[in-house]
C-alpha cells in the first residue's frame, strides 16, 4: 500500500461526514478514512477495525462501569443483567424498584450519535412492553446511558423520552410542592 500525502479542510470534512451520517466529533484522520470508504462504496466500518466480540466487550465492559458507578452512589442491587433475548429488560438489573430502566450504551467509532438515540430509545420501548405483570409501565422511567468518548463514567448522557420524564416525574414533583408548603 502507497501513502499520498493529501492536504484536507477539516470544516469540508466535518460537512462531508455530517452529509454522510458519520460523527463528526470522531478525530480528523478517522472521519477521512470513513468518507473515502463510504465514497468508494465499501461496507460502513467503525473507524478501526473492530470484530463483533471486541465490540460486544465493550459493550459489557460500559455496562459493568455504569452498574459499579450505581452501587457507589447507594443502589446497591443494581447489576448488569444476563442476556435475555426477547424478554430484555434492559442492561441493568435491579433497577424496577427504583422505578427505573436502565440501558448502557458505550460507544462506536463512525457510528453517530443520531442512530445511536434511534436505537437506544426503540430498544426502551420494548423493555417497556417487556415489564412483569405487577408493574405499571407509566410508573417506570426508562433511561440510556451513552458513554461520552474520554469522559468519566458520572458524565455519561442520561437519555430519556420527554413524556416518559414529565409522566414520570409528575408525582415528584408534587410531593416537592406538597413539602414546599
Amino acid at each position: 500500500m502507497t501513502t499520498v500525502p493529501v492536504r484536507v479542510d477539516a470544516d469540508q470534512v466535518a460537512e462531508a461526514a455530517r452529509a454522510i451520517g458519520i460523527d463528526d466529533t470522531l478525530p480528523l484522520g478517522d472521519q477521512v478514512r470513513t468518507i473515502m470508504r463510504h465514497l468508494a462504496g465499501a461496507p460502513q466500518g467503525h473507524g478501526r477495525s473492530k470484530d463483533g466480540a471486541a465490540l460486544k466487550r465493550a459493550g459489557r465492559d460500559w455496562e459493568r462501569k455504569i452498574a459499579a458507578r450505581a452501587r457507589d452512589a447507594g443502589f446497591s442491587a443494581w447489576d448488569v443483567a444476563p442476556l435475555r433475548g426477547r424478554r430484555d429488560l434492559l442492561d441493568i438489573t435491579g433497577t424496577l424498584p427504583d422505578g427505573l430502566l436502565v440501558g448502557a450504551k458505550a460507544i462506536q467509532r463512525g457510528v453517530n450519535l443520531n442512530s445511536k438515540l434511534w436505537d437506544a430509545m426503540a430498544q426502551c420501548h420494548r423493555a417497556l412492553e417487556n415489564l412483569p405483570r405487577h408493574c405499571d409501565p407509566a410508573t417506570i422511567l426508562p433511561v440510556q446511558v451513552l458513554q461520552r468518548s474520554g469522559a468519566d463514567v458520572g458524565a455519561a448522557y442520561a437519555v430519556t423520552e420527554w413524556d416518559w420524564l414529565l409522566r414520570n416525574q409528575a408525582e415528584l414533583v408534587s410531593l416537592r410542592r406538597e413539602r414546599a408548603q
